[in-house]
């Protein structure tokens, strides 16, 4: 089964949300909503019942959002 492995780094404990984005804005699963300790993480998403496609992984923290484009293939 595919997944995508996410790396991020965060500089200082925090409460940061990661979700994915569909193109037309609709939010197609939560990956973590929570506090997270510094340092550095990895979270490793296995979509289903999606189709193959554009999608956007939002990386929310403090007031700063991070979105980067992944493509899923089957």
């Amino acid at each position: 089964n595919p997944s995508v492995t996410i790396d991020y780094h965060l500089m200082n404990d925090s409460d940061i949300n990661i979700s994915v984005y569909d193109l037309k804005g609709a939010m197609v699963d939560r990956l973590f909503k929570g506090k997270m300790v510094s340092g550095y993480h990895q979270i490793e998403w296995v979509p289903t019942n999606i189709s193959t496609g554009i999608y956007f992984v939002r990386f929310e923290s403090k007031g700063m959002i991070i979105n980067k484009k992944i493509t899923y293939l089957k």
